[in-house]
């Protein structure tokens, strides 16, 4: 059985929510070497440019280097934003006694944060990059999760206002056909010009739930 890599999504800007990380660890019966990953997103807000007539190219120019030191401004800001979120998300008490359990079962156990203009996009390429076999989305997700279904091929679960969660989707499954399948005729006749092949895998979803 392949080790498992499960990922919580959470929005960085609330409390931390520890339920989520409890179900995975105990409904998903992680074992030794498995991963598992809570993910803070915060939404960062990007500056559109001004288009601008040659009348006020001056103006631009002043107004291209106020708003670089703006730029440069917001995105040390978020730097710190993500460090912050992520010492404080560490540092939760909650969060201290599921990282002591992951160590004691052998589980690896790490946080991360990160920002986009679209939270739901960055989650979705953390989890692509990441190689996720499961995971659980924000509750505020609800309204993004057909992205998650198309794009993602692992186990897809959404926590809900009670902090309960909600199964969308099983991981797709596989199956494999050989060769003897998809070429007509009696299995049992000896080829003496035949030859082995990798078996071909098709792929098959479950319906959401």
């Amino acid at each position: 059985m392949e080790d498992q890599r499960v990922m919580v999504i959470q929005d960085a800007s609330k409390q931390v929510c520890s339920s989520a990380i409890k179900w995975a660890l105990h409904t998903l019966i992680l074992k030794p070497g498995d991963l598992l990953l809570l993910l803070g997103v915060l939404h960062q807000v990007n500056h559109p440019t001004p288009v601008v007539s040659l009348k006020g190219t001056r103006k631009l120019v002043g107004y291209r280097k106020k708003m670089g030191f703006s730029s440069k401004f917001a995105a040390n800001h978020t730097i710190v934003d993500r460090e912050t979120r992520k010492e404080e998300f560490e540092n939760n008490a909650e969060i201290l006694e599921i990282s002591k359990l992951c160590k004691a079962q052998k589980v690896e156990f790490r946080i991360e944060v990160t920002s986009g203009a679209s939270p739901a996009v960055v989650a979705m390429q953390s989890a692509q990059n990441m190689k996720a076999t499961w995971v659980i989305l924000d509750r505020k997700m609800k309204k993004n999760k057909k992205i998650f279904l198309e794009k993602l091929p692992c186990g897809i679960s959404r926590m809900k206002k009670n902090n309960g969660i909600k199964l969308l989707r099983g991981p797709r499954k596989k199956f494999c056909l050989t060769y003897d399948d998809m070429i007509p005729g009696n299995p049992e006749e000896d080829d003496l010009f035949s030859i082995e092949v990798f078996p071909t895998c098709k792929t098959i979803s479950d319906k959401p739930v």
